[in-house]
């Protein structure tokens, strides 16, 4: 392998492992971001019901951003995990064929990438489901004395919630490529453009 293959393979795992490292801190912090929010809700703090009521929405906005964020890091870590496989594939050929560039890599497979990672979808749902919690919390204190049937009425009401937020998540997920990598990724990223010589 020439230095020129060697630097840019040496990069790729870089990209991928920094990709890596990223993500998982981001969805740490979402977690800590969850905690402390839900604390704040959950205590005595805050007694205004209307103030409780924005704050609830404020922090579940927040929460939703969170996540759009970690699905951008994760489209990337996605990205550079693939850039490194077509990397080792390149060179492990009998006759090894030259590295593409990370910007022209990109260029060719960036619409096919996905945010879905298998190991990392998990910690993605535990984190939207985290965010469902927000409306819970809220109820629970706006309306301490609740009957049987307004508790009904409440679970169904969370469920359904709960069901039309992933449905819409799933959804984004799904329509990837027009939705958030067109729209926000591609305009305002730059690997598509090749480092000066």
């Amino acid at each position: 392998m020439n230095d020129r293959d060697q630097t840019l393979f040496d990069m790729a795992n870089t990209y991928r492992l920094h990709q890596d490292n990223l993500r998982w801190l981001l969805a740490g912090a979402h977690a800590a971001f969850l905690s402390a929010t839900m604390t704040i809700l959950a205590g005595d703090s805050v007694k205004d019901p209307l103030f409780l009521g924005m704050l609830t929405v404020a922090f579940f906005l927040a929460g939703t951003a969170f996540l759009l964020i970690l699905g951008v890091e994760n489209w990337y870590y996605n990205l550079f995990a693939d850039y490194a496989t077509d990397c080792e594939q390149r060179i492990s050929q009998p006759e090894p064929q030259p590295l593409l560039t990370r910007s022209s890599f990109s260029e060719k497979h960036a619409e096919k990438v996905s945010p879905i990672h298998p190991s990392f979808i998990f910690t993605l749902s535990l984190l939207a489901l985290g965010n469902t919690f927000y409306p819970i919390v809220f109820i629970a204190k706006a309306v301490p004395n609740r009957n049987m049937v307004w508790s009904i009425v409440f679970v169904v009401g969370y469920l359904l919630f709960a069901g039309l937020y992933f449905a819409y998540l799933r959804w984004l997920c799904k329509h990837w490529n027009e939705r958030v990598f067109e729209r926000w990724i591609k305009p305002y990223q730059h690997l598509w453009k090749e480092p000066p010589p």
